[in-house]
Parts: C-alpha cells; structure tokens; sequence
C-alpha cells in the first residue's frame, strides 16, 4: 500500500513539473475539452448534463493547474482567504451541472432545495470574506482563471528584481529615466515592478510572496457589495412569495444591481478601490446588466421572439450560416433556462 501511495505521489509531482514548465501546452488541452461540452450540447440524449460535466471538469481542472503554477511559482502558504475563494470557485464551477443532476434524480422540489442551499453556502462565505478577511468586490468566479501566455512571456521576471519601473502610491507604474533613454529596452507594453505582475494579467495581482496588495471598502462600497452577495437570496425568496412567472422577482433582483454598482462607483472617500482588477470586475458587473434581457419572464415576453426573428433573417439571406442559426434556435429555449439564472452572476 505504502508503494502504490508513493507511486501516486511521484505522479502528481511529475505532473506539477510538466504543467510548470508548460502551461501554455496545457492551456491548449482545457480548451480542447471545453470545445468537446459544446460540441455534445444538443447531439446525445441527456446532452445537457453530459455537456455540463464535461465543462464542470475542464473548469475544475483549469482551477488545479492554475494552483499548481502559483503554488510552484510563488512558493505561496496556506491562507484561509484562498481556501474560501477556492471553494466558491468550485462551486461557481459545478453548480449548474449538480442542479441538473438533481432536478433529473430528485425532481424541481428536490432542485429548488438543493439550489437555496447551494445559494445560503456561497453568501456565507463571501460574507466572510468581506466582515471577516477585509476583501473588497470579488469577481465571479473569486479565483480568475490565469492568462497564462502573459504568465508565460513574464515568467522568467516575475521576482527579480526590476530598475526599469517604479510604481506610486496611486498604483500606477512610472517608467524609470534610464529605462526610456536606453532605446533596447523600449517596448509597447506597460512596465511592471518587481511588485509582481500587471493587473491586467487575469484580473490578479500577485507580489512575490503571492500576496495580493491590500484595499479597502468605504461604507457606502461594503453596502453595496453585500447587497450584491444577499441578492441571490433575495431573488429566491421572492420567487417563493411571487412565483417563478411573476415579474416582482426579476425588478427586485435588478433594482438591487443598479443600486449596489451605484454605491461601489461611489469612490470619492477612498481612490484607491477605483483602480486595476477591482474598477475591472465593477465595469464587468455593468455589462452582465445586459443578461436581464435574457433573463425570464424578460425573455419571454420580449427577447425572445425578436432574437428567433433576428436568427432566422440571418440563416435566410447569409449563405452557410443556416447550418449554425437552426441549431442554435432549436438550442435557445434549453439554453436559457439552463444558464440564465440570476443567481449565477
């Protein structure tokens, strides 16, 4: 027994090794299997699931290679904030697949239950995170998948030390005089300090010891932020008082993002909120506001006939697209249902 764990633990730390040394090749490979959920969506019978748990698992994979790499990288230690956001990310990842399975092997009572649970879990934690870890807006998923072809050019940089850049206490990174006299070190791309990566690379940024820099939410911004996290409870309980047909659930739900994105663009107090990842997952919070048109009875009552309209011109006058616009109407119906909840963003 002690041979066959030894043997596994040998694996898994080649396998740490190849992903660090390739993870760009590795990328190629979640993407692969993502392709794959896709191209089972609508061709076999229980597609949705099947589809589901293929994605569910290129997800989960990603998020595995994504540790391995920062954990092999940045040498970072346990910390109970990452755990949550690790969890929550997980969750992020399988709960449509679980509310799937559950509405197939426990019917709509047992998926409803199984739903608010899921739901009453995530708030919790990020609850925590906000009153009892001092984070500020959190992305969905809390863990971002990295960009690793930006990872992979910076690499070899990424905790050395850099005299080329310094950065103020804005946030913003100044180039040095040397550095923008010396014509070989010129480049297009914006300098980095030995701070740790641009912002921009996957919304994260990560110091040399993988600590994040530290923010923190004003009053009006921690009002806002946790009425974006109570907001999925909020949406079920007047589902449960209204009905799922009802129009109350839907106003509720999208009256409370308005007013949430309006107190955290409230930045006046504190500056500092309004800058890299965290303006980037407000303005991403402003263009999910668009899902509401495919949200129901939205959707129902508006979108969706001049959505199949809109399609059906396009398979009708633009030669090949017939082959792609038919499916996707046949798909339509399953498809909003499926990942148009309010819940999941």
């Amino acid at each position: 027994m002690a041979l066959v764990v030894r043997s596994i633990e040998d694996v898994f730390k080649s396998y740490k090794e190849w992903v660090c040394k390739n993870p760009q090749r590795i990328s190629d490979i979640e993407t692969a299997v993502k392709w794959i959920s896709y191209a089972l969506a609508g061709k076999v019978s229980d597609s949705a699931i099947l589809s589901e748990l293929v994605y569910c698992i290129s997800n989960l994979w990603a998020l595995v290679n994504d540790q391995i790499i920062l954990n092999e990288k940045f040498n970072r230690r346990p910390d109970s904030s990452n755990s949550i956001k690790t969890w929550l990310t997980v969750l992020e990842y399988s709960e449509v697949f679980v509310e799937l399975s559950a509405r197939q092997v426990y019917g709509e009572k047992g998926r409803w239950i199984l739903i608010a649970t899921i739901q009453l879990f995530k708030c919790v934690l990020r609850l925590l995170l906000v009153v009892q870890y001092k984070e500020t807006v959190l992305p969905t998923p809390p863990l971002e998948p990295l960009k690793r072809d930006e990872f992979v050019e910076d690499e070899n940089q990424a905790c050395q030390p850099n005299n080329n850049a310094f950065a103020l206490r804005s946030g913003r990174t100044i180039r040095t005089v040397t550095a923008a006299q010396d014509l070989n070190m010129r480049t297009w791309k914006p300098p980095q300090t030995s701070a740790g990566n641009n912002p921009a690379a996957g919304g994260r940024s990560f110091a040399c010891n993988g600590e994040a820099s530290n923010r923190t939410l004003n009053e009006a911004q921690r009002v806002g932020e946790t009425l974006f996290i109570l907001k999925p409870l909020l949406h079920l309980s007047s589902m449960y008082v209204h009905g799922t047909k009802s129009w109350a659930p839907w106003t509720y739900s999208f009256l409370l993002d308005l007013i949430s994105l309006a107190l955290l663009d409230d930045t006046k107090p504190n500056q500092n909120i309004h800058q890299s990842a965290h303006a980037h997952i407000i303005a991403q919070r402003k263009i999910n506001m668009i899902r509401y048109l495919f949200r129901s009875p939205f959707y129902d009552a508006i979108t969706r006939r001049r959505l199949e309209r809109v399609l059906t011109a396009i398979a009708e006058t633009i030669p090949l697209t017939r082959l792609v616009a038919e499916p996707l109407i046949r798909y339509l119906p399953q498809w909003q249902q499926t990942y148009y909840y309010l819940w999941s963003s």
